[in-house]
């Protein structure tokens, strides 16, 4: 590891440590246990309903994508590689490990299925910044939310639409041009019904924190519109595992904002946390205990040429090639 890796990785550390103890220091006056003796028990159940159908929903996501791929995968294939990457997600920064899915399904096109868990990981930020972009109507005055839902209405335009305007004008920037090719990846793609999915699974987790708002403090559903994108964008920066202290800072922040105490801010995050992550990764690791992944020679390497586009028709099987390329995986 050189220095500049080092230097990087200690930076996110006392990042996240500057966090933790930020928080411990708007806590030390409070009872952090205290938000538990005036729990409404109903609606806590409400919140693991509503979790246990964002897994079926994204479980169902993930399987519909698969067969977009031509991947053979049952539902509970599909689920045991899905809970398993959330296993390793929840204690890796920046949720890195959900990008493991390819780990815990059939060896023969685990490349593939790593190409596909980017896909889905796509859906789902779209997914998120379209939450965010409708929160904005409850965090700033409505003409600057106005501009900023015009402005995201325009990008998904360009992505999706733009094709004649990037031919004419090269000289548009690489971030659009790489949007614009994602896009048009994504297109090959049947993903009307995926992005669906993924937005129904977005308004499950929202429905989960207004359930546990209700619960600890009896906030609004206006509160869980403003908070959930911003809390679930904070959970995946690399900064700490899991998302542990940049989420809960936010919420401090968000909740602040509607009379909402920091120790019932934190409290809520936590047991959103405990919901919608610790609790699938809970099943994925026993389901990881009780029946490991297997690997073949050289799976490792095939994965990491996943990367070089350049070199990757020579590593990949024959009948791998043409899919991804239907797929739009590949040029």
């Amino acid at each position: 590891m050189d220095s500049a890796s080092k230097i990087q990785r200690w930076l996110q550390y006392a990042i996240g440590l500057a966090l933790l103890a930020g928080l411990w220091y708007s806590l030390r006056d409070k009872e952090p246990g205290s938000i538990w003796q005036h729990l409404k028990p109903a609606w806590l159940l409400g919140a693991l309903f509503t979790t246990v159908a964002m897994l079926a929903v994204r479980v169902t996501k993930w399987r519909l994508l698969l067969l977009e791929g031509r991947i053979s995968s049952g539902y509970l294939e599909s689920a045991r590689s899905l809970l398993g990457a959330y296993a390793l997600a929840s204690v890796t920064p920046g949720r890195l490990g959900d990008f493991s899915r390819c780990m815990f399904t059939s060896s023969g096109g685990r490349t593939r299925v790593l190409a596909y868990t980017v896909a889905d990981k796509l859906f789902d930020g779209l997914s998120a910044l379209s939450f965010a972009v409708v929160s904005l109507f409850f965090l700033l005055p409505h003409l600057v939310a106005a501009l900023g839902v015009a402005a995201w209405v325009g990008l998904i335009f360009f992505c999706t639409r733009g094709r004649k305007m990037l031919s004419r004008q090269d000289a548009l920037p690489a971030f659009l041009k790489w949007l614009h090719n994602a896009a048009q990846a994504a297109g090959r793609i049947r993903s009307g019904r995926l992005a669906a999915l993924a937005l129904f699974a977005g308004a499950l987790d929202l429905c989960t924190l207004f359930f546990l708002l209700q619960a600890f403090h009896g906030a609004p559903l206006t509160v869980a519109l403003a908070a959930y994108p911003w809390l679930v964008i904070a959970g995946g920066l690399p900064i700490s595992l899991g998302g542990l202290g940049p989420r809960e800072g936010l919420s401090v922040l968000l909740l602040a904002l509607f009379s909402i105490p920091s120790h019932v801010a934190i409290g809520v995050s936590l047991v959103f946390f405990a919901f919608t992550a610790v609790l699938p990764a809970a099943l994925g690791a026993l389901w990881f205990a009780i029946e490991p992944p297997r690997f073949e020679r050289g799976w490792s390497d095939s994965l990491r040429k996943t990367f070089h586009r350049a070199t990757l028709p020579g590593r990949l099987e024959d009948n791998e090639i043409p899919v991804m390329q239907e797929a739009g995986l590949l040029d």
